[in-house]
């Protein structure tokens, strides 16, 4: 009997372990929102709609407390639970969207100046503006979400230039030079409080005499671990493309650059340096919002549906030199199902070339990345020593043990109670 009792404990023990194995992963993917007022349509899900319907309406993305958050243009927010495990491949970088929950911002948001600004309708996917939104969680304060919203305004003006048969001729010209900036900030458990929301008129081009002293603008904003960044890019008079660490852009943090092998860089603010620098523009003049995941910064472009992929230490340190991954369309970036299987196997034919665009011959060249440099690595090579895949690998591992030792145990016990008790045996 004592070896009943042995095995018994032995089971015992390993349960026991099951349990706290259980406990870490909720621990793991927690989140400090314990109160969301969820919405219950599934008319909303990703798997419902068609593709091009969700794209469309998206506005931002960000990860919050291991959470996949997507903003859409009717402050509907979708939120994924265990992204890293469940919704990111991690190899083959791809998003796959299923099993969301949703919460309704307007709650939060409702009757203030951000929402007379807004420039989308309800159920409308065209704008009259454009809208740069990025979206945090701030480490010191993880129950408080900001967000920080830069409305553009379109202007429209009409010139006349004169041809080469000395004819002349009116044309349009759009700028976008002037922006409502909006800050919310709140505790999304509190649904009975609205966000604190400040407004500020931004116009850049005040002290410009002439149409021809105009600035055109790009604001990207960025939510990169916690922190907000934006890239402000301009591409009249004078193209520059400029990188601040915060949200007023009061105090330029850096420079971006782009050298002769389409590598980029960033500078620290100054006239030696950005003498020999030439601003990453074309690359960067449709892209609205960026976000990162793990050491990866997605550049998201709403209008022309693509994502740029770069280190995101591109914004974060002085003169290293990052490439530029091809760009890829949304459509392929973004899938609305549930993998069949998980982990996915790699698609070798992703992100393994750079597209790249000189000014001066608009010619395409491609970059193979077996062809690089330990330095310049493919992307999925990153994430070969990811602590999160090793981890979930682990686990499955440690899942398929437990359950053959539980297979084994019993049949012990099984041949044990035979043995000592035949009667009892003869009944099972």
């Amino acid at each position: 009997m004592s070896t009943i009792s042995t095995l018994f404990n032995i089971y015992v023990w390993l349960i026991s372990i099951n349990n706290h194995v259980m406990i870490i992963n909720s621990l793991e993917t927690s989140s400090p929102y314990k109160n969301l007022e969820y919405l219950n349509d599934m008319n909303r899900t990703c798997s419902f709609r068609t593709l091009r319907a969700t794209i469309s309406t998206i506005t931002s993305m960000a990860i919050i407390h291991e959470q996949l958050w997507i903003y859409y243009s009717d402050h509907i927010v979708a939120i994924y639970d265990q992204f890293n495990e469940k919704h990111y491949d991690h190899d083959n970088h791809r998003l796959y969207l299923f099993d969301e929950k949703f919460i309704d911002m307007r709650s939060y948001l409702y009757d203030s100046e951000l929402m007379k600004h807004w420039p989308y309708e309800l159920n409308e996917t065209t704008s009259m503006g454009e809208i740069s939104l990025a979206f945090l969680s701030p480490p010191n304060d993880q129950s408080k979400l900001i967000l920080s919203y830069w409305i553009a305004l379109i202007d429209l003006y009409e010139t006349t230039i004169t041809s080469g048969s000395n004819v002349n001729k009116t044309i349009r010209i759009q700028l976008i030079n002037t922006y409502n900036r909006f800050l919310a900030t709140g505790y999304p458990d509190n649904r009975n409080e609205k966000f604190e929301i400040e407004h500020e008129y931004k116009n850049f081009s005040l002290n410009t005499d002439s149409l021809s002293d105009e600035i055109n603008t790009q604001i990207i904003s960025l939510s990169i671990d916690g922190k907000f960044y934006q890239i402000f890019v301009a591409t009249q008079p004078a193209p520059t493309v400029v990188v601040f660490d915060n949200y007023l852009l009061k105090e330029i943090y850096g420079i971006l650059c782009i050298n002769d092998d389409q590598d980029f860089y960033m500078i620290p603010n100054n006239q030696q340096l950005m003498a020999d620098c030439e601003p990453p523009v074309n690359f960067l003049h449709d892209i609205v919002f960026g976000f990162n995941i793990n050491e990866t910064l997605y550049l998201i472009s709403s209008y022309n549906r693509y994502v740029l992929a770069v280190e995101k230490r591109l914004v974060i340190s002085f003169q290293r030199k990052f490439p530029i991954y091809r760009r890829r369309s949304l459509d392929d970036f973004i899938i609305c199902m549930k993998p069949p299987i998980w982990p996915l196997p790699l698609d070798e034919d992703f992100f393994t070339t750079i597209e790249t665009k000189t000014q001066t011959t608009n010619q395409t060249n491609e970059k193979v990345f077996t062809n690089q440099s330990s330095t310049n690595r493919p992307y999925y090579q990153y994430f070969d020593n990811n602590g999160l895949k090793n981890n979930f690998n682990f686990r499955i591992s440690i899942i398929i043990i437990m359950m053959f030792i539980k297979y084994l145990i019993i049949s012990v016990i099984y041949f044990n109670v035979c043995y000592y008790c035949q009667n009892i045996c003869f009944h099972l």
